[in-house]
C-alpha cells in the first residue's frame, strides 16, 4: 500500500533476539561456547509520507542495543543502526472483482550510520538486528524490490 498523498505516519517497531546457538553452513545447529550469551534489542519508526496517489517515500531510523560476552570479553552499547531510505511506486492496483494482486517497485537506499556512530556489533560472526538487508551492516546498500498484496476477504496477503 501507499500513502494518500499528503498523508504523514509513523509506526514504531520493537524486535528482540536472545541467541542461543547458531547454524552451521551445511544448515544444522551446533550450541555456542561456555560462557557465550547475547542480546539484542532494535527500536525501530517506520516514517512515511505519500507524495501522489500511487508514490511514497520512507524512512527507518533505528537504535540498536547489544549485550554480548565470549571468552571473558563484554560488548555492551547502544548507537544508532543503519539508515534506510525509501521510495515505493505501485504501479497496479487490485481491482476488487479480478484476482491480479496489486505490484509496486520500491527502491531502497542503506547509509551506514551504525559504522558513522560506532553502533556495538555483534561478536562471532552472528548477524546484528537491523532493516534489510542486515548482510550489509555497516555499509552502504541499494535494495530494489518487488512488492505484491492481494486482498481476499478478510485477509490481506503480502
Amino acid at each position: 500500500d501507499t500513502a494518500p498523498p499528503g498523508e504523514f505516519y509513523i509506526r514504531p517497531f520493537f524486535y528482540g533476539q536472545f541467541t542461543q546457538a547458531q547454524y552451521t553452513d551445511s544448515g544444522g545447529i551446533h550450541s555456542l561456547p561456555a560462557g557465550f550469551y547475547q542480546t539484542q534489542l532494535l527500536s525501530l519508526a517506520e516514517i512515511g509520507v505519500g507524495l501522489t496517489d500511487n508514490t511514497q517515500f520512507t524512512i527507518f531510523p533505528s537504535m540498536v542495543s547489544l549485550w554480548s560476552g565470549a571468552d571473558g570479553t563484554i560488548n555492551n552499547g547502544s548507537g544508532f543502526s543503519d539508515l534506510t531510505m525509501e521510495l515505493k511506486y505501485r504501479f497496479f492496483v487490485q481491482h476488487p472483482d479480478r484476482k491480479i494482486p496489486s505490484m509496486a517497485f520500491a527502491f531502497h537506499v542503506t547509509l551506514p550510520t551504525s559504522s558513522w556512530t560506532n553502533a556495538p556489533v555483534p561478536p562471532g560472526g552472528l548477524p546484528p538486528l537491523a532493516r534489510i538487508p542486515s548482510t550489509h551492516y555497516g555499509a552502504p546498500a541499494i535494495t530494489p524490490a518487488l512488492l505484491t498484496r492481494y486482498i481476499a476477504k478478510p485477509f490481506r496477503l503480502y
